[in-house]
């Protein structure tokens, strides 16, 4: 498998750094300088940054189209399969995704088009007010946490994303990660700012058939403490994974009844050093990020949920890593957040053990420290926010004929 080749981004401008923590600091408010969150849409984005020309397309700064304005935005990436998507997208006929990332400081988050043995290619800048943990609906929604307690959401993210209305009034204190449970988006408080670890809780939103959103009530169990550093849910399984990094260093699974009531599972500390992102492979393991050991930990679970240390993930630039996601194609993304970079592990499936190859690092060129705890979760939807153009490095009419092929 190709590495990722190095993305030559101009990095950003630091601002004063945060001491590490149990994950996100505080984030920094306007300092007036160029490098603030009120001009960071316009101004703190990679100098590869979505730019757009007359004919509505957005250009990189190396002259590709990497949106055709709507034209092909079917959300499912396919518009072009058959024509040019071999030119600027990924292997002629392999797949193709959407990776979110989220930059609480810079009040974006970025979208990339990605694909195998390809570096992701930077398509939009969505402004989101601190925006951290992702989730998309069945319905094709993206939602963020953040920092203000509130939930964004937008609508066809894969396409040309409009801003909702937020959901607000939701009583949790400076959410990170959060999950759909079932039809219900699932939001834990987190207080990472003083590392309370009193009782916490998760609100349950539920949508109406007009999509609208409103509080359907909390969730409290036993374990349930500022678990807002990792959350997954494993539908398949019906089991809901909370991470805790406040000086608890625990992975606690619960079963969910239909009723939305959890049982509390088989809890884990092995290995756990400030643990955040957790994801779970196709084969069934679990991983989960290990920021103070610069590793990605692996779990077998088993039949009762009790999860079994099996080995970790090293190397590979990892460098205090955050978010996780699998790509559809199975290989592992990795933010890692001490140097601003994307990881990414392939494994080999035929030995039955699934041993990881270290498959090169993505640089985004938007920070590089840690202590500044900015970048770090990390989404992927299946499909391709845009249809790649057959143009040759320009925004011409060679596109045009592919597009009109293909029905759009």
């Amino acid at each position: 498998m190709t590495s990722f080749a190095s993305r030559t981004f101009v990095a950003l401008g630091l601002l004063s750094a945060f001491a590490f923590g149990c994950g996100s600091s505080k984030k920094s408010t306007n300092d007036g300088s160029t490098d603030s969150k009120t001009d960071a849409p316009t101004g703190d984005g990679p100098t590869d940054s979505a730019v757009t020309d007359a004919g509505g397309d957005a250009l990189d700064a190396g002259g590709d189209v990497v949106t055709d304005g709507g034209l092909d935005q079917s959300g499912d990436g396919s518009s072009d399969a058959g024509s040019d998507a071999s030119t600027d997208g990924g292997p002629d006929g392999g797949p193709v995704a959407t990776m979110f990332l989220s930059h609480g400081h810079n009040d974006i988050i970025y979208r990339y088009n990605v694909s195998p043995g390809k570096d992701p290619a930077l398509t939009d800048m969505i402004a989101a007010s601190g925006p951290e943990g992702l989730a998309m609906s069945a319905k094709g929604e993206l939602f963020a946490a953040s920092e203000d307690g509130s939930v964004l959401r937008f609508t066809a993210p894969l396409g040309t994303p409009i801003a909702g209305t937020p959901l607000t009034g939701l009583g949790v204190t400076q959410p990170e990660q959060i999950a759909f449970v079932d039809d219900e988006l699932w939001i834990p408080t987190t207080n990472y700012n003083s590392c309370d670890t009193t009782a916490s809780k998760i609100t349950r939103v539920a949508f109406d058939g007009t999509g609208a959103g409103s509080v359907a009530g909390t969730v409290t169990a036993a374990g349930i403490v500022t678990a807002g550093r990792g959350v997954l849910w494993d539908g398949t399984s019906r089991t809901l994974y909370l991470g805790d990094c406040h000086s608890v260093d625990t992975i606690q699974p619960y079963h969910v009844a239909t009723d939305k009531t959890l049982t509390a599972l088989a809890a884990t500390t092995t290995g756990l050093d400030n643990p955040h992102g957790m994801a779970l492979s196709s084969w069934g393991e679990l991983f989960v990020s290990n920021a103070n050991t610069n590793e990605v930990l692996r779990f077998t679970v088993g039949a009762s949920g009790a999860l079994t240390a099996n080995g970790s993930l090293t190397g590979n630039g990892l460098n205090y890593p955050i978010g996780l996601a699998f790509t559809s194609w199975g290989e592992l993304l990795v933010v890692d957040q001490g140097s601003a970079s994307v990881s990414r592990f392939t494994f080999t499936e035929s030995d039955g053990g699934h041993a990881p190859t270290a498959a090169g690092v993505f640089a985004t060129g938007l920070e590089s420290a840690a202590s500044t705890h900015y970048l770090g979760w990390i989404l992927v939807a299946p499909g391709a926010s845009t249809a790649p153009a057959n143009d040759g490095g320009v925004d011409a009419a060679p596109d045009a004929p592919n597009d009109a092929a293909a029905g759009n």
